[in-house]
């Protein structure tokens, strides 16, 4: 079988052109990479959910909301989480 010849144009070189940039000029900043909506918020999630390192331990914490969400003054639990972030601050 015979091979086949290309059909296309030659490429066309391109020569440099002048710019407004002059030797000794500062060079001109990148813009800041942009990520779509949500991107940067389903990374940090990742992040802390990976993360080991939490403010309150799990099961201790779990009885506490457990605990106040049987109450039955439920006007009163977000007091009872504060008075517990600062137990636990002392």
């Amino acid at each position: 079988m015979a091979p086949r010849q290309s059909t296309a144009a030659p490429k066309q070189r391109y020569r440099a052109r002048p710019s407004d940039i002059q030797p000794g000029d500062p060079l001109p900043t990148r813009q800041k990479r942009r990520y779509r909506p949500g991107t940067v918020a389903l990374r940090e999630i990742r992040q802390y959910q990976a993360n080991t390192k939490l403010l309150l331990l799990k099961l201790p914490f779990m009885r506490l909301v457990s605990a106040v969400m049987t109450t039955p003054f439920r006007q009163w639990t977000c007091f009872f989480l504060i008075l517990y972030r600062f137990a636990k601050l002392d």
